[in-house]
């Protein structure tokens, strides 16, 4: 697989038109609190207590289906409540696991089907009845937090998600529930942060590294470049790093790229061997902090979250699904042909994509006629589940997934 690295100052010159601060925006990452960051940490991975309905109490393990794991979804929960906040509590068996995503959802006051989303999971590892999963994931539960703490109380333009993943660690199941059954048609996501392990740096050189996928690239750069540009305007100091590449696909961002919704991955230094040696072991620790690194990557995470969300005159991320119900994919499972029928007249199709689970391109036909049904030829499709892109002439596009059986 090929990886396009691409450097900060390059992406600054290319794409940066605007060096002016934002005074809500410097507000939001200047009121961003290492200690209020810290104690979430420390109650999550069982460094201290809290209290849950006047009961003091502790959380040993996060590992999936442990008694720990339901602690952490109610102090998760309670840290949303006293933010005013509602909880929401996306209960699910899918794909033979069990689990509950936890997330709080904030109304935006213009552009009310359309969202930004900052996510992180919560479960951890290995398996135990201790295992602290500081870095991996308490650091970016507690990013995620920490921004429902302080955008929360704003009336801003667009919807946030702070949403909290369950069962990561066992193959990315709480995130790919929520992305299939999120309504992309009714709540546009125009872009998602993903903080997957945020606190290491073992070597003090300030490296983060953001992860955008290498085909499409383009919704995706229009959120690196954010988080660049919040970096160097707001003089955050880290050192950025922006990849293209097939992976890591290891981590929730990868199930918004599976349906096409724009996401990036913001971590820790994961290529060059600075990466937190004591991840998924029981000596992932907050010991192992570098607390003024974890201070400044929640400060650019938030910052961008905010500053994505605060902007109504924003040029969003404008490569849409909106025509979901206009269109229908059939039959679906498939054998050697599908129809793609049209319900709209105005829903004219220009081009079709299919990609596999990968995000391979592996057929496009750019020679469709004006009718309302269309007979595609699928005989040459190995078994497995592809991704129809529908892009129509008015611009938007509809996604379909559909499973190809012989």
């Amino acid at each position: 697989m090929k990886k396009i690295f691409l450097s900060a100052g390059l992406l600054f010159s290319i794409l940066l038109t605007s060096t002016a601060q934002n005074t809500f925006v410097s507000q939001i990452i200047n009121t961003v609190n290492i200690d209020s960051l810290m104690l979430t940490v420390r109650q999550l991975s069982g460094d201290t207590s809290f209290t849950f309905n006047n009961k003091t109490d502790s959380i040993t393990s996060r590992f999936a289906d442990s008694p720990g794991i339901n602690k952490a979804a109610l102090l998760i929960e309670q840290k949303f409540i006293g933010f005013g906040l509602t909880p929401v509590e996306q209960i699910f068996t899918y794909r033979g696991f069990s689990g509950k995503n936890i997330y709080a959802f904030q109304k935006g006051t213009v552009n009310t089907k359309e969202c930004y989303i900052i996510c992180a999971h919560y479960d951890n590892l290995p398996p135990g009845a201790k295992n602290y999963g500081a870095d991996d994931n308490a650091s970016g539960v507690s990013a995620v937090i920490e921004a429902a703490r302080l955008l929360g109380k704003h009336p801003l333009p667009y919807n946030i998600y702070y949403l909290l993943f369950d069962q990561e660690e066992s193959g990315l199941i709480g995130s790919d529930y929520f992305t299939l059954n999120h309504d992309n048609a009714d709540t546009i996501v125009l872009g998602t942060i993903n903080l997957d392990m945020i606190a290491y740096d073992g070597n003090n050189d300030s490296v983060a590294n953001i992860h955008i996928r290498p085909l499409p690239v383009k919704d995706d750069l229009k959120i690196s470049n954010c988080i660049l540009h919040t970096d160097s305007v707001y003089q955050i100091g880290l050192n950025m790093k922006v990849y293209s590449d097939a992976g890591p696909l290891s981590s929730d961002h990868a199930s918004f790229w599976q349906y096409f919704m724009p996401a990036v991955l913001f971590i820790e230094d994961d290529k060059t061997g600075d990466f937190n040696p004591k991840y998924h072991t029981i000596f992932d620790q907050i010991n192992l902090f570098n607390k003024s690194y974890y201070h400044r990557m929640a400060k650019l995470a938030i910052g961008t979250l905010a500053s994505f969300a605060s902007d109504s005159s924003h040029v969003g991320l404008n490569e849409v699904f909106n025509q979901q119900n206009r269109i229908s994919v059939y039959p679906n499972p498939s054998c050697n042909q599908l129809t793609i029928e049209i319900f709209d007249e105005k829903s004219t199709p220009k081009t079709l994509f299919i990609y596999d689970q990968n995000g391979n391109l592996v057929l496009q036909k750019s020679t469709l006629t004006n009718m309302s049904k269309y007979v595609i030829d699928t005989t040459d499709l190995k078994p497995g589940i592809y991704y129809f892109v529908i892009e129509l002439m008015n611009g938007s596009k509809a996604l379909k997934k559909i499973l190809i059986e012989k």
